[in-house]
């Protein structure tokens, strides 16, 4: 159904909320628009109403590989969140996590389970 947005600049802090069923094309261009609103420090993916299938292997590359070639960098000490609650979710979001490590992107990435453990590891307690 939708992908959205919100950037705090404040707080150096996008909250993206996927619900429904996004497809990949959607995620992508999501992507693009807030590339081009300059990204944030931190980064928190609430894909808990995300009902969609998983993006495939292939597609967590392409999005490693967009991440890491184009836009303008983020900030130094960025760490990107995905909140999930379905295993299937989880595993493709683990997927994720492991490509970005091995493609070194300047950021660390953490998957959990519930918003505030996210909050927490953002250094968003409040």
């Amino acid at each position: 159904m939708a992908i959205t947005f919100d950037i705090d600049r404040q707080r150096s802090l996008t909250v993206f909320r996927l619900e429904g069923e996004v497809a990949f094309e959607a995620f992508t261009e999501a992507i693009d628009r807030y590339r081009q609103a300059g990204p944030t420090r931190l980064e928190l993916y609430d894909c808990l109403a995300f009902s969609g299938p998983a993006f495939s292997l292939g597609q967590l590359n392409q999005l490693v590989a967009a991440t890491l070639h184009h836009g303008p960098p983020r900030p130094s000490g960025s760490r990107t969140a995905l909140v999930v609650s379905d295993p299937l979710s989880f595993g493709a979001s683990r997927q994720y996590q492991s490509l970005a490590n091995l493609s070194d992107l300047p950021w660390e990435t953490g998957v959990f389970d519930t918003i505030a453990e996210a909050r927490r590891w953002l250094g968003l307690e409040d």
